[in-house]
């Protein structure tokens, strides 16, 4: 097997464990969601958002754990998948 054809298999799993569907996370999730792959950074969202850093890292967290994603480079390609294609 090559590494595309684990890459697809990895993906075929991941999509069929849970949907991937917007309304799996909270309005303030979504808002930080897309500012995280629009490229802010944790301090240039908590100064937009006008919360604390700490809250920004916890959203940040939550977002992961709602997607069941292993790091950040899978929760920013889920976050791209969930606002491309709705």
């Amino acid at each position: 097997m090559t590494c595309v054809d684990l890459k697809l298999i990895a993906k075929e799993l991941l999509f069929k464990k849970k949907p991937l569907l917007r309304n799996n996370l909270t309005d303030r999730e979504q808002e930080v969601g897309a500012c995280l792959i629009g490229g802010m950074t944790i301090k240039e969202i908590s100064n937009k958002l006008g919360i604390f850093i700490y809250t920004v890292e916890m959203y940040k967290r939550n977002i992961k754990i709602r997607l069941n994603s292993k790091n950040s480079y899978q929760v920013g390609f889920l976050l791209g998948q969930l606002f491309n294609n709705e």
